[in-house]
C-alpha cells in the first residue's frame, strides 16, 4: 500500500507542478499551452501503471483515471478520461478478448468497445491487484487478505478472506482450478478447487513485500519485490529460493508467455528469462535510465510493450526500442 500511496502523491505533485508552470506564462500563452496539451493523447502529468493487450486492442491506464486504447500496437491512441474519482492500478485481458481495468476506488471498468462501463466491487477491502483466469473469471485481491471473484465480468462478486491483517498484492491462476496469491509479510496462499478454498502455503521472508508475480507453468514461477528481491519456485509456491536479479533494482512488473518472460522496473531496466537465467535486456533508446517502468505486456504479433511515468514504448521482437 505504501507504494500505491506514494504513486498517488506523485500524481498530485505532477498536477500542482503543471499549475505552477501555467502561472509563469501570460493568460493567452497559458490557455494555448493548456489547449495544446489537452489535444495530445498522452499528457505530461499522466502516470501509467497498467497495460494489457489482446489480439486487436492494446490498453494502458493511469493513476489519474485515464485509459488509452490503441488498435495499431501503440502507434496511435484514443484517450478516455474516466469520471472522477478514478485511479487505474491494473488491467487484465480475459481469454475471450474482454479487457477489464481495476480502479482503486473499489470498481472495475469493462471495455464495451465504444465505451468503458463502470461496475462496483462488492467489498470493503482496498483492491490492489487483479487477474482473469482461463475460465474468464475475474479475481481481485487487496487489503485484509481479501479475495473477490466474478464470473460475469463484475456484475456480481463472491468474496472470501484469509483472515490475516496483511495486504495481498498479487494473484495468478495456472489453470481454472489452480491459483496462487502472494502478499505482505511473505504471505502465500494456494487453491486447487477454483478458489472455493484457499490454504496458506510456505511463506516468503516476513520482511518481503511482493510487487509482481509470473509463472511460466504450474510449477515454475517468480515473485519480485521490495529492495530488488527476486524469489523463484519449482513446486508451485510450496517452497521458495532467492534468485539473482541482474538489474539490481526493484522489478515492478513481470509478465510473459511460457518461457518468454520479462520484468521491468526502476531506472528503466528490463530483464528477460533466457537459457535458464534472468539477464538484462539492452533496450537502447527505450528510456533506460530515465525513470521507472511499472507495467508490461506481450503483444500477440510479437514484441513487448512497456509503460511507466508518462512514457509508453514498444520493444520489437529483437528487444530493441522501435
Amino acid at each position: 500500500m505504501q507504494r500505491i500511496k506514494m504513486k498517488h502523491l506523485r500524481v498530485l505533485v505532477g498536477a500542482l507542478l503543471a499549475i505552477a508552470l501555467g502561472a509563469c506564462t501570460s493568460p493567452s500563452q497559458g490557455d494555448a499551452a493548456v489547449a495544446a496539451e489537452r489535444a495530445k493523447p498522452i499528457h505530461r502529468t499522466d502516470r501509467f501503471v497498467a497495460v494489457a493487450a489482446t489480439r486487436n486492442r492494446l490498453v494502458a491506464g493511469t493513476l489519474g483515471g485515464v485509459l488509452l486504447a490503441s488498435q495499431d500496437r501503440g502507434k496511435s491512441w484514443a484517450r478516455t478520461e474516466l469520471p472522477q474519482p478514478a485511479s487505474i492500478i491494473g488491467i487484465s485481458a480475459c481469454p475471450d478478448g474482454t479487457l477489464a481495468a481495476l480502479d482503486f476506488n473499489r470498481k472495475i471498468w469493462v471495455d464495451a468497445g465504444d465505451r468503458w462501463e463502470s461496475r462496483p466491487i462488492d467489498t470493503k477491502m482496498d483492491p490492489v491487484a487483479m487477474t482473469c483466469d482461463g475460465a474468464g473469471r475475474l479475481w481481485v485481491v487487496g487489503s485484509r487478505t481479501g479475495i473477490v471473484s466474478s464470473t460475469d465480468q463484475g456484475k456480481t462478486w463472491t468474496s472470501t478472506t484469509l483472515g490475516k491483517d496483511a495486504i495481498l498484492s498479487g494473484v495468478h491462476f495456472f489453470d481454472p482450478q489452480h491459483g496462487i496469491a502472494v502478499g505482505e509479510f511473505g504471505s502465500v496462499a494456494v487453491t486447487s478447487d477454483a478458489g472455493a478454498h484457499w490454504a496458506l502455503s510456505a511463506s516468503l521472508p516476513e520482511d518481503f513485500y511482493p510487487y509482481a508475480m509470473y509463472f511460466r507453468d504450474r510449477d515454475h514461477g517468480w515473485v519480485s519485490g521490495v529492495a530488488a528481491a527476486l524469489f523463484g519456485t519449482v513446486d508451485g509456491g510450496q517452497t521458495w529460493v532467492a534468485v539473482d536479479n541482474p538489474a539490481k533494482v526493484p522489478i515492478y512488473a513481470l509478465n510473459g508467455a511460457g518461457d518468454e518472460a520479462y520484468g521491468v522496473g526502476a531506472d528503466g531496466r528490463v530483464i528477460r528469462w533466457l537459457a535458464g537465467t534472468w539477464a538484462v535486456v539492452d533496450t537502447h533508446d527505450a528510456g533506460a535510465g530515465s525513470g521507472e517502468w511499472t507495467a508490461l505486456t506481450l503483444l500477440p504479433a510479437g514484441g513487448v510493450f512497456v509503460a511507466g511515468g508518462d512514457n509508453l514504448h514498444r520493444l520489437s521482437p529483437n528487444h530493441q526500442a522501435d
